[in-house]
């Protein structure tokens, strides 16, 4: 049986952060009574949108963990650049749903995302064409 550590150690991160938002989700829809979209309130259109962040990127970013981790042994980059990610989404995730506004930690958490992913394209696609 193969093991896949990292890909395990990143989704079981992100469904932890993916728990925590929907449950500022629910708070936000019961102490505002909305039970679909965000009826108008800011603040749970902000919350819905870190939720909804999450659920964009991390499919992409867990894929090409999982394709890379299958096919080659440089088990400490592909930790090195999930670690990198899954604070970035910690980062955004938390700016958005905890915070009135912090552009920095949103910012950070951004580049922390986008940048971890486009190396991982590279790693993906330089496995594939070694």
């Amino acid at each position: 049986m193969m093991s896949l550590p990292v890909t395990t150690w990143l989704v079981a991160g992100l469904a932890v952060l993916f728990l925590v938002l929907t449950a500022r989700v629910i708070q936000f829809r019961i102490a505002g009574k909305v039970s679909l979209g965000d009826g108008g309130d800011p603040i749970l259109h902000r919350v819905i949108r870190a939720q909804g962040n999450l659920v964009e990127t991390a499919p992409f970013f867990i894929l090409l963990v999982f394709l890379a981790e299958l096919q080659s042994p440089a088990t400490w980059l592909l930790g090195v650049l999930s670690g990198l990610f899954l604070v970035g989404r910690v980062m955004h995730g938390f700016c958005l749903a905890f915070l009135k506004s912090n552009m920095p930690l949103r910012t950070g958490g951004m580049l922390l995302t986008l940048l971890p992913m486009a190396a991982m394209i590279v790693v993906d696609l330089a496995i594939v064409l070694r």
